[in-house]
């Protein structure tokens, strides 16, 4: 059963039980002379009174039946024996009716009556409520054809019916409605933008004007700018008030991320020693559409610095990329020095992710006897494929992830207690591949 489908159908199956809580006894707030309401005196236990049926059920039938709930009332208003004689019989019709209410038409329900211990009469309802019924079928009918869409508080349910089959267990479910409008995609209003460019959000919008409406397309979008790194939250939802159903404005909020934020850190590795660090960003770097991440990373072994800078989003939800990192690591007996340079685009539509780059990178390892050199020069890709539940949070689902690059690099071996220098050149390709899943 689609989607729409089942929220047809469980409005229908709503609709049809809601009658029931017009009956009298369902009326919690009223009762016979509006005795069981009255706070007028203390209030007795007339008579003694039990349901003997499964916990649920039982919780049901003590909250609405006329039995339980005269069992205590103020003693000026003790109902009298022929009263009591009364309810005891109308009990059994008025608890199958209840039952009815959780599927359960036919059940079997006995009372009986005893004198208690301490002179008051004891009622136990015993109540088995046999097979419950199950949905069997469900015929929805239109005036017009209906869109396959999610059903709206604007659709008019102008008649309803349920074909019980007690003996069979099924039940068979009708709706006629009369379709609300359906509704198209409009303009699009940003609120909550301040320190950031509101085209930044309009360009992460994958749909159009007019487009008709998707829950799932307002999702994904919202997913985007919560993905965008400048904002801490958002919501993305139609202002069906504001505007024509076709075309109905797209209210955008969003909550800013603040343009600078730092965060320190100290700490201490077993390979690298003591350290200390900074972890920063700037998300409007000098007043341009630019978010920088930079970091450090400074100890007696290890030092690092480096700067990511990522553009706004542009159009076709890309964006430009640029990066740099110098690196210098001492061990026992040699000292790494590197650094790199890289220039890429990425794009992220949700269902596809790519990104490719050029880099340049440059490293020195020098020792007592040995100091290499290396420089090198590749073109990076990388593809990946996701089709889960939620990009931020995925529950289910597979991504297929490819990567390949292809480079030229040079090198040279310089020794301390030998003549001469040896160089070396090389032209790597490659290409791993990689499959996984959410939660692997």
């Amino acid at each position: 059963m689609t989607a729409p489908l089942r929220a047809l159908a469980s409005l229908l199956a709503t609709a049809l039980l809601a009658g029931c809580s017009s009956l009298p006894f369902f009326a919690k707030d009223e009762g016979a002379d509006g005795a069981a309401t009255r706070e007028d005196g203390p209030k007795v236990a007339l008579y003694e009174f039990d349901a003997q049926a499964p916990a649920p059920l039982r919780k049901l039938l003590l909250d609405f039946l006329d039995l339980s709930r005269f069992q205590k009332a103020p003693e000026d208003e003790a109902i009298s024996g022929r009263e009591l004689d009364r309810l005891a019989a109308a009990a059994p019709a008025q608890a199958r009716s209840l039952l009815e209410t959780e599927g359960y038409f036919d059940a079997t329900v006995r009372v009986e009556k005893s004198a208690g211990a301490d002179g008051k009469t004891r009622i136990v309802m015993t109540v088995e409520p046999g097979p419950r019924v199950r949905i069997a079928s469900v015929e929805i009918g239109s005036t017009t054809p209906l869109a396959v869409r999610t059903p709206t508080r604007d659709d008019d349910t102008t008649d309803t019916h349920a074909l019980i089959d007690a003996t069979a267990e099924t039940a068979a479910l009708d709706l006629q409605v009369t379709p609300g409008p359906l509704y198209h995609l409009g303009a699009i209003q940003v609120e909550g933008i301040q320190r950031y460019r509101e085209a930044a959000v309009r360009r992460l919008s994958t749909f159009r004007t007019g487009d008709v409406y998707s829950e799932k397309a307002l999702l994904d979008y919202q997913e985007r700018l919560v993905k965008a790194g400048l904002f801490e939250g958002a919501s993305v939802e139609i202002d069906a008030e504001a505007g024509p159903p076709e075309a109905t404005p797209v209210l955008v909020k969003v909550k800013e991320l603040p343009q600078q934020q730092a965060t320190f850190g100290v700490g201490y590795s077993a390979n690298t020693g003591p350290r200390v660090s900074v972890d920063h960003y700037d998300r409007k770097v000098f007043g341009w559409p630019w978010i920088a991440h930079s970091t450090l990373v400074y100890g007696p072994n290890l030092k690092t610095i480096g700067t990511e800078l990522t553009s706004y989003p542009l159009e076709d939800l890309k964006r430009n990329l640029v990066g740099v990192n110098v690196e210098q690591l001492k061990g026992v007996d040699e000292t790494r020095d590197a650094a790199a340079l890289r220039v890429g685009r990425s794009q992220d539509t949700g269902f596809y992710e790519r990104l490719y780059f050029g880099e340049l990178s440059r490293a020195r390892v020098s020792s007592a006897l040995l100091t290499t050199t290396s420089s090198a020069a590749a073109a990076h890709y990388h593809w990946l494929r996701r089709d889960v539940d939620n990009v931020l949070l995925p529950t289910r689902g597979a991504v297929l992830a490819l990567q390949g690059a292809v480079g030229y690099g040079t090198g040279n071996e310089t020794r301390s207690d030998l003549p001469g220098v040896e160089e070396t050149a090389r032209g790597p390709f490659v290409r791993p591949t990689a499959r996984s899943a959410p939660g692997s």
